[in-house]
This record gives structure tokens, sequence and C-alpha cells, in this order.
């Protein structure tokens, strides 16, 4: 089980590494990097800021996997992790459509659905796996 949930953290790391490299050519010079409840784009970065989200899907599963070799952690941390980064993936589409089709506001309830779904499965799954 372990083994399989490390692989879909990689799968979905690789899988947003691929999305901002395919599509990175296509970004403009400012992109969307923050939304408002609503959708609404409340501040851009510079292109180069669209691996920030890559950058830090490594770094949690990094830290994670420093925490897991000393015995720290288990499935069910393994599972909220592996929704984090999922999210992170979630919000990379999210930024890489707006900052394509240049709207200033975007439907947010998709987003909201997959992160409530991601965060209730993941809080039932470190709540009720034991160590």
């Amino acid at each position: 089980m372990i083994a399989v949930l490390i692989a879909v953290g990689i799968a979905l790391i690789g899988t947003t590494a691929s999305l901002t490299w395919r599509r990175y050519g296509e970004l403009p010079d400012q992109i969307p990097m923050h939304f408002w409840l609503d959708g609404t784009v409340t501040n851009y970065g510079p292109r180069p800021v669209a691996w920030l989200l890559v950058g830090i899907q490594v770094l949690i599963a990094v830290m994670y996997g420093l925490t897991f070799a000393t015995g720290a952690s288990h499935v069910g941390a393994l599972i909220m992790v592996d929704g984090v980064i999922a999210v992170c993936w979630r919000s990379q589409v999210l930024i890489i459509s707006a900052a394509l089709s240049g709207k200033k506001r975007v439907e947010m309830a998709g987003f909201y659905l997959f992160l409530a779904v991601m965060l209730t499965v993941g809080f039932a799954a470190a709540r009720f796996t034991r160590p």
C-alpha cells in the first residue's frame, strides 16, 4: 500500500511538472498567482513563478520522505500528503488555464469541490489509520 501511495505522489508531481513544461512557452510574461474567493485574480507574478507549485510539491515530498525514513509516519499521513500534492496540481491547472485564457476571473466551484474532497479524505485517513 505504501509503495502505491508513494507512486501516486511521484506521478502527481510528474504530471504537474509535465503540464508546466508543455505550456510554459505559451504563458504570458505575467501570470495569475492568487485568486480571491470569487475567482477574481488579485495578484500576478512573472512567468518563471509558474514553477513554484512544482517546487512546493517536491519540497513536501522530500520533507515527508525524511519523516517517513525516521519511522514517524504512517499510511494515513501519506494519504494526506498525496492529497496536498494533488491540490497543488489542481491549483497549477487553474493558474495555467487562467493565464492562457487571459480572464481576470475564473470559476472556482470545481477547485473548491476538489479541495473539499482531498481534505476530507486526507483528514479521515490520518484520523482512522494507525501508525
